[in-house]
């Protein structure tokens, strides 16, 4: 036997390989992350973005990506980055100059910003509303305004007096972001106090420290603490960046007597028991807006299963619906519950409204009582999706221009409850909306 003269395959050369920052970029954003001495600019969460987040004169032209050159043999090759190779910058510039002629940003639509047509950060003054009485911020130690930054008010007003005050403040000052630590009540309280103060209200930002925070399911929530206000004024430290999604959000506005409210949840019936019912025992320490809800029903739920308050529960609260000023006005009956928001989805799933999603933005729900197989009706009511013989039994939801209540009972507005206007009437319409920052 012979042996195999095969010629021995040959192993490429190794490719030389190309310097690399040693994590250099890495360290520089974990460093601005805990709010170490770094510069300005990468005090970001996108630390890599930083060149496009400083202030040009007005008629400075944009950086655009440099043409490639035909002749050049890597004239093909995507441009890339010492910094960051492989991260996108090159996305965040304008894809072509407003003007074939003339680049930059000299020309733009009436009305809009230039530091937003060129893509660039915004100045901006941020005015903090912060209570501290709110669930979450009982407990907590002082908050340090110092590693806020010089561009940040921070403020803790503790009766209505005070924060009027404090509104008039951010309003002579120029607040451009308005940014409020609490929960759905301390919102509320700021926009009906804001009328008097702000010509135009200016875009806000919401920290979810409070009893019920169903608002932070459409607005965001940049956190609690001294670590979400941090986060906030790092977000904003050279300017409110056009990368942070911004979140339209309608209002409510509810008319009862001669108070005039502001807010986005509003509930009577079944749904204020609820709200009181939470605010004892376990449910008390549930912090977050739907699982507190549920956990008054729930509560309430067991005092039917031991015949507590059930004939209380089961007949409802008398009340008066009319729809769109009257057109549908409907006599008064008891009804178990009546829920009526602006807002577009709720947290954990549950979203009780159908039927009318896009006619107007005012959503409501209304339950007969005494309800009709109500343990097969809860869970298709809560998820919005009734099964089809919910409708004539009594389950009825929609949406509505305006809404005109005459309850007996108190409402629960965002958390609060109130007593009706005389004659137990209560106005109900989709307010104007309002801007939300988001994470």
């Amino acid at each position: 036997m012979g042996l195999d003269r095969r010629p021995a395959r040959r192993r490429p050369a190794p490719r030389p390989s190309r310097p690399r920052h040693r994590g250099g970029g890495r360290r520089l954003r974990r460093a601005a992350d805990r709010g170490g001495r770094v510069h300005q600019g990468l005090r970001h969460r996108d630390a890599h973005l930083a060149a496009v987040r400083f202030l040009v004169p007005r008629h400075h032209g944009a950086a655009q990506p440099e043409s490639p050159d035909p002749h050049r043999p890597d004239a093909r090759r995507s441009p890339r980055l010492g910094h960051a190779p492989r991260r996108g910058l090159d996305g965040a510039l304008l894809p072509r100059p407003p003007r074939p002629d003339r680049p930059g940003c000299e020309r733009h639509a009436a009305g809009a910003d230039p530091l937003l047509a060129a893509g660039l950060s915004v100045p901006v003054l941020l005015g903090i509303v912060r209570n501290p009485r709110s669930r979450r911020n009982r407990d907590r130690p002082a908050i340090d305004a110092g590693r806020l930054g010089s561009d940040t008010l921070l403020r803790e007003p503790r009766s209505h007096a005070e924060l009027d005050a404090v509104l008039a403040e951010f309003a002579a000052r120029g607040v451009g972001l308005l940014a409020v630590d609490g929960g759905d009540g301390t919102v509320r309280d700021v926009l009906s106090a804001a009328r008097g103060s702000f010509a135009t209200l200016p875009p806000m930002a919401f920290l979810a420290s409070g009893k019920t925070n169903i608002l932070a399911g459409t607005s965001g929530n940049w956190g609690t603490g001294q670590s979400g206000l941090e986060r906030l004024a790092g977000a904003t430290a050279a300017g409110l960046p056009p990368t942070l999604p911004r979140r339209p959000v309608s209002t409510l506005e509810v008319v009862s007597g001669d108070r005039r409210l502001t807010g986005f949840v509003l509930g009577a019936g079944a749904y204020a028991r609820a709200i009181a019912l939470a605010d004892h025992g376990l449910a008390d320490r549930i912090s977050f807006g739907p699982a507190r809800v549920a956990a008054g029903i729930g509560r309430g739920i067991m005092a039917l299963a031991k015949g507590e308050e059930r004939a209380r529960w089961l007949a409802g609260a008398p009340m008066r619906l009319a729809l769109d000023g009257g057109a549908s006005a409907e006599p008064s009956r008891p009804r178990l519950i009546f829920l009526a928001t602006t807002l577009r989805r709720f947290t954990l799933g549950v979203w009780p409204f159908w039927d009318g999603e896009t006619r107007h933005p005012l959503r409501f729900l209304a339950v007969d009582a005494p309800p009709q197989r109500l343990a097969a009706a809860l869970l298709p009511a809560l998820r919005g999706r009734p099964a089809p013989w919910m409708r004539e039994a009594g389950y009825r939801s929609g949406s509505a221009a305006r809404i005109v209540l005459q309850l007996r009972e108190r409402f629960v507005l965002d958390g609060e409850a109130y007593d009706p206007g005389e004659g137990g009437l209560v106005s109900i319409a989709a307010g104007p909306a309002v801007e939300f920052v988001s994470p």
